[in-house]
């Protein structure tokens, strides 16, 4: 439901809600550089293994794809 955006969640979800109860939302852009959350994957995915959900803005676009929009604040209101 969320096109313009990748979510971030633990791999088992439903195991950590019922560890966790409801999980933290972390909600995650990368400024005016890039709308891609692709160059903190590594950083939300580890974030994400401990019990937070990550909703990032942007597709998952490849590192090399040079066709990056800016993010502006606007656009973390989905």
């Amino acid at each position: 439901t969320l096109p313009d955006f990748v979510v971030y969640r633990p791999e088992k979800l439903k195991k950590a809600v019922k560890k966790e109860g409801l999980l933290p939302l972390m909600v995650f852009a990368n400024g005016a550089c890039a709308n891609t959350s692709i160059t903190h994957e590594r950083v939300l995915s580890e974030i994400a293994s401990h019990g937070y959900i990550v909703v990032a803005i942007g597709a998952l676009k490849l590192a090399n794809d040079e066709n990056w929009e800016s993010t502006e604040a606007h656009m973390l209101i989905g």
